[in-house]
């Protein structure tokens, strides 16, 4: 659904079902922003294709430093990495962190 789809909802839901607020359901216990190894699969689902490949994977039969994946990606001969608006910025925080 477009923004303005989104948008027409939420005022159809505000005035015609009496809401006053639209609840976005979530989970209870929130995510840890230091140690969660699937968020970057999620975060960049055309980087990342079927979910793999995120930091820390525990799959991988060697430990990988964040450091190393990150400059491993960024050589990359397709140079999707080097070129996504965002990753780049979230990458290098993550580092600097």
């Amino acid at each position: 659904m477009c923004l303005n789809g989104l948008q027409a909802a939420a005022v159809h839901h505000i005035k015609n079902k009496g809401g006053r607020y639209i609840q976005i359901p979530h989970d209870p216990k929130p995510i840890n922003n230091f140690f969660y190894p699937e968020s970057f699969p999620m975060i960049y689902p055309t980087l990342l294709l079927y979910g793999l490949g995120g930091f820390e994977n525990h799959l991988c039969p060697e430990p990988l430093l964040i450091k190393k994946h990150v400059k491993h990606l960024f050589n990359l001969a397709d140079h999707y990495f080097q070129e996504h608006y965002l990753f780049l910025f979230i990458a290098l925080n993550i580092l600097q962190q």
